[in-house]
């Protein structure tokens, strides 16, 4: 799979394993191996819309492959995505409640994504979200 691409500034992970995904099958174990919790402090000064564009430019052919619902499901989490970044970085927060408004993501999806979030700061967890 050529390792990772350190073309991305940030989720050259998700890039990976989109690649593995797209040419192999996988399995799913319900256990819980391994959690990692890495300090966020260093993406501060990320252009957080830039790397985000960049990754749905990088994945638009096989975006292109999904299905129409998936499609959707795919451009709700990158959105999704990027109204983290915003609601973790003070100077930010006004482009999420932005993002509320302009449509981009649902009221209804920003506040269960949010609680979402709560859950896992107070947990400690990290586990995925279910659009």
């Amino acid at each position: 799979m050529n390792g990772f691409d350190e073309t991305f500034i940030r989720n050259q992970d998700l890039e990976f394993l989109n690649r593995i995904l797209y040419k192999y099958k996988i399995a799913h174990v319900d256990i819980l191996g391994l959690v990692v919790n890495l300090p966020t402090t260093q993406y501060r000064k990320c252009d957080f819309e830039e790397i985000n564009n960049y990754y749905i430019d990088r994945f638009k052919p096989f975006v292109e492959l999904l299905s129409d619902e998936d499609k959707k499901k795919f451009y709700k989490m990158t959105n999704l995505h990027l109204f983290r970044y915003y609601l973790t970085y003070s100077g930010y927060r006004k482009k999420a409640i932005k993002m509320i408004k302009d449509k981009e993501i649902s009221s209804v999806l920003a506040f269960r994504y949010i609680l979402h979030l709560l859950n896992r700061r107070l947990r400690g967890k990290i586990y995925g979200f279910n659009i």
